[in-house]
């Protein structure tokens, strides 16, 4: 557990010089200044951090919604239904539309680490 206070004075007034961070066995004692930096970096940190993170969920829910996009379009060609979610027949082969597969592989290559 972390523990952040500061040094006081025998009145027990906050001397606001200095800065004391427990870590369980290990204290730190920083001044002011050394004090405000590392808080800066911290949040520097963490705020970078939190926009990688955002990017990473970003880009992952994009190939999530085009992974679904695509298991939409290939239902569409290989079944028939209303509802493609619930219930479908699956079309013969030869009712299979060659150039809508073709049009969904070409749209999705990318996807399907064909290029």
């Amino acid at each position: 557990m972390v523990k952040i206070s500061e040094v006081t004075h025998p009145s027990g007034m906050p001397a606001m010089d200095e800065t004391i961070i427990n870590f369980g066995t290990i204290a730190l004692t920083l001044n002011r200044q050394d004090y405000l930096a590392l808080a800066e970096a911290i949040s520097e940190k963490a705020a970078s951090d939190v926009i990688a993170a955002q990017r990473v969920y970003d880009k992952h829910y994009e190939r999530v919604k085009a992974t679904s996009e695509l298991v939409q379009d290939v239902r569409r060609i290989f079944f028939e239904g209303e509802d493609l979610d619930d219930i479908f027949v699956m079309r013969e082969i030869s009712e299979v539309n060659e150039e809508q597969l073709r049009d969904v592989l070409d749209k999705n290559n990318r996807l399907l680490g064909f290029e």
